[in-house]
């Protein structure tokens, strides 16, 4: 016996495209519930653990805008000092 015949004659072949739902997609996989209770209690772990950060507003900066001779001449005036 060589492995194709082997293979054929203990895997179940179920192929993609012969399953049938109502909207024509892909079926609903569900989570094992014992991943989503860990990732969870992870996730409640970590808050636990971190604390929570301010948001510190940084203060508004103007951006002026310049022309490419007014550029070069701003650069050269930083350069001499």
């Amino acid at each position: 016996m060589n492995l194709s015949q082997v293979y054929t004659s203990h895997v179940k072949h179920n192929p993609i495209n012969n399953f049938s739902s109502s909207f024509g997609g892909m079926p609903q996989i569900e989570k094992d519930p014992t991943i989503i209770k860990l990732e969870k209690d992870v996730m409640l772990q970590m808050q636990r653990l971190m604390p929570k950060e301010e948001i510190i507003q940084q203060p508004k900066t103007s951006v002026k805008t310049l022309s490419p001779e007014e550029a070069l001449k701003e650069l050269i005036n930083l350069s001499k000092s």
